[in-house]
């Protein structure tokens, strides 16, 4: 039998784990969102570290992958009726475009962002584009002819010397070959001659950078802000834009609908500070160009339809995937 002092203290003890154990819930409960992106490891924990600054309440749980893994995954998981992700930011708007026609896109209506900015959302407000991302081409600088084009990819002197992403890991890669394809000025023989100059394919921009940085290949096809990264931090490396002009990307951001409608508060907080003046002087300050404000923009940028690119995807991936099987 408890005396009254021992039932005292028993009564505290459950006392103390009851708020622990609340606490613990409402710990579960806290603010999480769940986030979905292609971009860098180290420049997304950049970002979400700065969100979390600002807001510590809120926790941002995050899938990397590239693009094309992204939107496989997000697909299996509406086939499961499994959603995950509040929020996807991904480096391809065709895939994106994807995403919208398959009404997995919420409204970003109601998201607090500069007037700039609305230039860049889409006709139906599902996702706006978040920094200004170029393909061209990066060189190695011990090379003695350096690359002006696209073209030159393809000539003898490159032979065994050349590096590109998959169109099945990078949405990057996966744009410009639709783009690729449907301009006459390449189409597929762009792609028999690469491979005729026997170029190595790897999963994403960050390994073409490192095989032409470290001497393994002396050219590639990657998105601008990580070879110029590269660059400044000393590495062997070059960038140019090619003759034919680049084929730009704007990384767009969206909510992912929810069956109620019911977009947590959180999620629409983080899109917005990623379209915030903070947000996009972070991004100016990790080397991608800020969709934010007016910038000089004499770039050459190759047109292109992005109906067009997105109905042939899946044939001209396929075909890839023929033409470099071995």
């Amino acid at each position: 039998m408890f005396n009254n002092a021992s039932k005292t203290i028993v009564k505290k003890f459950f006392l103390v784990c009851s708020c622990l154990l609340l606490l613990w819930g409402c710990e579960k409960k806290k603010d999480n969102v769940i986030l979905y992106t292609s971009q860098h490891n180290k420049d997304i924990t950049v970002l979400i570290d700065a969100f979390q600054k600002k807001y510590p309440d809120i926790h941002i749980e995050v899938f990397r992958s590239g693009t094309t893994e992204i939107v496989d995954k997000l697909l299996l998981e509406v086939r499961n009726n499994n959603i995950q992700p509040d929020v996807i930011m991904i480096s391809d708007i065709v895939a994106m475009e994807n995403l919208k026609r398959k009404r997995l896109l919420g409204s970003l209506d109601g998201i607090q962002i500069a007037e700039d900015l609305k230039a860049f959302f889409d006709s139906d407000k599902t996702y706006c584009g978040t920094k200004r991302i170029s393909i061209g081409v990066i060189f190695n600088k011990n090379l003695t002819i350096k690359p002006t084009s696209f073209a030159d990819l393809n000539k003898p002197e490159f032979k065994d010397k050349i590096v590109m992403p998959s169109p099945f890991y990078s949405g990057a890669a996966a744009l410009m070959l639709g783009i690729f394809i449907e301009n006459p000025k390449f189409g597929w023989d762009f792609y028999t001659k690469l491979k005729s100059n026997n170029i190595m394919i790897v999963n994403g921009n960050a390994s073409v950078v490192e095989a032409v940085a470290n001497g393994k290949k002396m050219a590639g096809i990657v998105v601008d802000f990580m070879a110029f990264n590269a660059k400044h931090k000393g590495s062997p490396v070059d960038f140019i834009d090619p003759e034919e002009g680049i084929v730009t990307i704007t990384e767009p951001i969206a909510l992912i609908k929810k069956k109620d409608e019911n977009y947590k508060p959180q999620a629409k907080k983080f899109v917005e500070f990623v379209l915030s003046e903070e947000g996009q002087d972070l991004a100016k300050n990790l080397g991608y160009m800020p969709i934010k404000g007016l910038h000089p923009w004499e770039k050459k940028v190759m047109s292109f339809s992005a109906e067009n690119v997105l109905e042939n995807l899946e044939a001209n991936k396929s075909r890839f995937a023929e033409l470099f099987k071995n």
